[in-house]
């Protein structure tokens, strides 16, 4: 076994704890901020909801043909040879 003391492993952990406890703290701090931005901001927000949705509509609309399923070809052949069979 062995039993070396590595002198940098108790302020790895000192370290590590330390941010984790500073990540928690302003994750918390963003939280608060965040509800009292939405609540007092709230009155002025709503009035640009519907400028919101037009505005998201061509955004959705690119995003929804760029992610979609992918073809491999022109459709108008795969309609040619259906009607070549009638």
């Amino acid at each position: 076994m062995d039993h070396t003391v590595r002198p940098n492993a108790g302020s790895q952990d000192t370290a590590k704890r330390n941010r984790l406890r500073i990540d928690w703290i302003l994750i918390g701090f963003l939280l608060i901020a965040g509800y009292f931005l939405a609540t007092e901001h709230r009155a002025h927000a709503v009035q640009y909801l519907p400028l919101l949705l037009l505005l998201l509509c061509p955004v959705l609309h690119l995003l929804h043909n760029h992610g979609g399923a992918k073809h491999d070809g022109d459709h108008s052949t795969t309609r040619h040879k259906e009607n070549d069979h009638a």
